[in-house]
């Protein structure tokens, strides 16, 4: 006997999930309603005629089998969760969508690239966090924030393409994403490194924390604050050029960067924080170009075993006797 399709139980478009486990939305629909599939585990893809608008809050959350949509080309917002814990791999966001919530497509454990067709699609925050095998992003060209957890925990994500009119890295934008190799420009053929473009005014709080496949990374001179635990644990980077823009360092801004060897502080710097590079234990080489320095926590170069030189301006070299413990003060070298 032919298996017959089923209805899904909270449908009020009245859709069919087909035997294959296809659910065509009617031509017709406006809205898929909030929590509408949340669960059915038997839906594997989802056709979108143009008539829909938005698929609300929830509406194929934990659809486990769900890998594939088709369709969706008037699709104007997809809701907070809407996808979340699903099984889709790849997304090409529509020309049309104008809004995507937060944690839309969180915890899909294979998608593994996004693309907006819309240079100006509206992006919340979390959007993408847990995706762990998400590997390349091109983010809308007119974004100008990328919002706070956009990729958090995104463990194998290596290339993203930044909108030349970024002004904000959102606070744990890439947090725990260890594999981070390549952010710059629209473009991954021009250089593999990590690059701030110099629109962005502001790195928020541990907006790089845990990216330990981060070798380098050029700081603009756009940039006045490096933020609290901007990159904590990014054990990969060797070298830090702080630009003479920024005048503060914030606490744990290095914290455990353990294969950070030499730094240098540009001339504008007047405060370090509490543990900025604590246990960075490969770095030897410190060099200071600022002369109007205020303030040093005391544990900012806590259990830096190797740290063998720190250069300072001859002229400043009181200031810095004040400012940092004594066990340091042999190491001082004026120039």
């Amino acid at each position: 006997m032919k298996k017959k399709n089923s209805t899904s139980s909270a449908g009020s478009t009245s859709a069919q999930i087909r035997a294959t486990g296809v659910l065509i939305i009617p031509d017709g629909t406006k809205t898929i309603k909030q929590y509408e599939y949340r669960g059915n585990a038997n839906i594997t893809m989802v056709v979108i005629p143009t008539s829909v608008t938005k698929i609300s809050r929830g509406a194929f959350e934990n659809c486990t089998k769900l890998s594939r949509i088709k369709g969706g080309d008037g699709l104007k917002e997809i809701g907070i969760r809407a996808f979340k814990g699903t099984a889709i791999g790849e997304i090409v966001l529509p020309k049309s969508l104008q809004r995507l919530r937060a944690d839309a497509f969180e915890e899909c454990d294979n998608l593994k690239s996004v693309d907006f067709d819309n240079d100006d699609t509206l992006v919340e925050d979390g959007c993408f966090s847990s995706c762990s095998k998400l590997n390349t992003v091109l983010l809308p060209m007119n974004m100008n924030e990328i919002p706070g957890c956009l990729f958090w925990a995104c463990y194998n994500l290596e290339n993203v393409a930044l909108s030349p009119n970024l002004r904000t890295i959102g606070s744990g934008s890439f947090v725990w994403c260890r594999q981070l190799k390549c952010l710059r420009y629209y473009s991954f053929t021009e250089y593999q490194g990590v690059v701030i473009p110099n629109t962005v005014t502001s790195i928020d709080y541990a907006a790089f924390w845990g990216c330990r496949g981060m070798t380098n990374i050029t700081i603009p001179g756009s940039i006045t604050k490096i933020a609290d635990g901007s990159f904590k644990f990014c054990s990969g980077l060797t070298d830090i050029d702080i630009p003479d823009s920024v005048t503060s360092i914030g606490d744990a801004a290095f914290f455990s960067c353990e294969g950070l060897i030499s730094a240098r502080i540009g001339k504008s710097v007047e405060s370090i924080g509490k543990e900025a590079f604590a246990k960075c234990y490969s770095l030897s080489d410190v060099t200071f170009t600022s002369s109007v320095i205020k303030s040093i926590d005391s544990n900012a170069f806590n259990d830096c075993t190797s740290l063998k030189c720190i250069n300072v301006p001859a002229s400043a070299m009181g200031q810095y006797k004040r400012l940092l413990p004594k066990c340091l003060h042999k190491k001082l070298v004026g120039f």
